[in-house]
């Protein structure tokens, strides 16, 4: 396998992680997510070049043994104590980030338009939530391996500097305290795991690509957030002025097929 090739496999293999474990934040169901048995998490973490890792190897497959010793009515009633309601363990960027919130979600949403990404609605995410952002950065892999496979190398800079940038303002700056924190308020073992799986997961990714870390720390717990207009309909406002290192994002930054 030529280098081109290797980088377009390993975007889209890192892009199948982080899709499959957003799903693990998304209300529980017997189908979700796919069960990753000993071969697929080899597979998986071969392609994606986070080998070796062991940390991240060991958070799958105890990920799987928790699902398997975990009913699903005990999982569905954990989830709705954690994410929802009064949410013990909230799993909003704005509940970690000592930002206005209505710029936080402002920014988010000028990547998310820039890039044609539209949040799932199916069960009223907020541009913040963790699984929206784990998305995006999927969505931003995909992209990478379009970039190389088309040889495109101005969609491949504009995106690898999103990319960046996205990690470095928002995903970096708070998932590794949402992970200590969802570990610490959980019952159930099930999510003591998870909150392993994501933060080995994103630490080897960033390894692997060489991305910025977060130059703004988190709170050492979450914030008290306060009533903001930003809720709803963000996801429509068009990105004004978003730019990554002093260039303005295209709206679309790989070319139709």
């Amino acid at each position: 396998m030529n280098d081109e090739n290797h980088q377009i496999v390993q975007c889209l293999a890192q892009a199948d992680l982080l899709l499959w474990a957003a799903q693990w934040l998304r209300l529980p169901r017997e189908d979700r997510p796919a069960p990753l048995d000993e071969t697929d998490c080899t597979a998986l973490l071969d392609a994606g070049g986070l080998c070796p890792a062991p940390l991240l190897t060991r958070a799958l497959h105890a990920i799987e043994q928790a699902r398997q010793e975990t009913p699903i009515s005990q999982w569905m009633r954990e989830y709705h104590r954690l994410f929802e309601a009064a949410m013990a363990c909230p799993v909003n960027e704005a509940s970690y980030v000592r930002r206005d919130k209505g710029a936080i979600l402002g920014d988010i949403c000028g990547f998310y338009n820039a890039f044609g990404f539209h949040p799932s609605s199916d069960q009223g995410d907020r541009p913040d939530h963790l699984a929206c952002e784990l998305e995006f950065v999927a969505l931003l892999l995909v992209m990478l391996a379009q970039a190389h496979e088309r040889q495109e190398s101005e969609s491949l800079q504009v995106t690898r500097q999103a990319m960046e940038v996205f990690a470095a303002d928002h995903l970096d700056a708070w998932l590794a305290l949402f992970c200590e924190y969802l570990a610490a308020t959980t019952t159930l073992p099930l999510y003591e795991r998870l909150a392993d799986l994501l933060h080995a997961a994103w630490e080897a990714i960033v390894q692997t690509l060489s991305l910025p870390r977060a130059a703004q720390p988190a709170a050492d717990t979450p914030l008290a957030e306060p009533d903001s207009p930003y809720e709803c309909g963000m996801a429509d406002v068009a990105p004004v002025g978003l730019q990554v290192h002093g260039r303005p994002l295209p709206a679309s930054p790989l070319p139709s097929s």
